[in-house]
């Protein structure tokens, strides 16, 4: 499993919350209460710290399958619903929003430099192998 990159949406996420807390954590991660997030290389594990309602923030653990998706979240607040509580949700949304800042980051070190015929090149070559990519651009040119 890639460490920076899960296989996880935002979809995913919101399907297993219940009761708002995928609403209270994203209104936690936009707040910046998600101290700290860290991914361990040894076994794809992530940990957060995220701040809640107590003086001392909570701790999230998430398991990743091979696939990059959860195997298993917890969190040591007293939220026990059956889903996930909001401290989860703001730890995954800034560990998801993160990676997909570090992939937009890279694409444009990619493109950085090219001209206007090699973009152009691009576009068609992409197109050529994914049909999808003419319809994003009819839909861009829509917009």
């Amino acid at each position: 499993m890639s460490n920076t990159r899960p296989n996880l949406t935002e979809a995913a996420i919101r399907e297993r919350t219940a009761g708002g807390s995928f609403e209270r954590g994203e209104r936690y991660f936009e707040n910046d209460a998600v101290q700290h997030v860290t991914v361990h290389p040894d076994d794809g594990e992530l940990e957060a710290q995220v701040q809640g309602s107590e003086t001392l923030p909570y701790t999230v653990t998430v398991a990743y399958t091979d696939d990059g998706g959860v195997e298993e979240a917890e969190c040591t607040c007293p939220y026990h619903a059956g889903s996930w509580c909001k401290h989860i949700v703001a730890a995954l949304l800034a560990h998801l929003r993160d990676a997909r800042q570090q992939e937009t980051s890279r694409l444009a070190s990619l493109l950085d430099g090219m001209d206007r015929d090699q973009l152009a090149s691009l576009v068609k070559r992409l197109a050529a192998r994914d049909p999808r990519v003419v319809e994003w651009l009819e839909e861009e040119r829509g917009a």
